[in-house]
């Protein structure tokens, strides 16, 4: 689970709804957040103010990175799960059940995605905060 912290010392652990909307603004300075990714749960001694702490260390939350966010957000709602959007392509599957007029827009931002995708610190963060919250959504 993702965790906030406060610099008066205030935890939180929002949901990854919360989390999304969160990063799509710049992290106020005085706001770390981490986020495992592949079960490391030691996350927080990499917390810096500012960024989002990983298993990959901390990684300075930028305006590219919420870009990136907001296209993950938008291949999810047609249907792209976290795993298919590591594919260099969208799979066939998914795209055929997407309306002919928005497949321009879905290659688009998958296009947007590529330069992300060899990013060893900052994909697995993307298509992490993709993932949806069991009970909520």
């Amino acid at each position: 689970m993702p965790i906030t912290i406060t610099r008066d010392g205030t935890l939180s652990r929002p949901s990854f709804a919360e989390l999304r909307t969160l990063l799509s603004e710049r992290i106020p300075a005085d706001l770390a957040v981490t986020l495992p990714i592949e079960g490391r749960k030691a996350v927080m001694a990499d917390a810096r103010w500012g960024a989002v702490a990983t298993d990959s260390g901390s990684l300075p939350w930028t305006a590219a990175h919420r870009r990136a966010l907001a296209s993950v957000v938008e291949l999810t709602s047609y249907g792209f799960t976290e795993g298919l959007l590591s594919y260099d392509a969208p799979p066939f599957g998914v795209l055929s059940k997407v309306s002919v007029r928005d497949h321009a827009r879905v290659r688009e931002l998958w296009n947007s995605l590529g330069r992300w995708r060899p990013d060893v610190a900052a994909w697995p963060t993307l298509v992490r905060l993709a993932r949806r919250d069991k009970d909520s959504e």
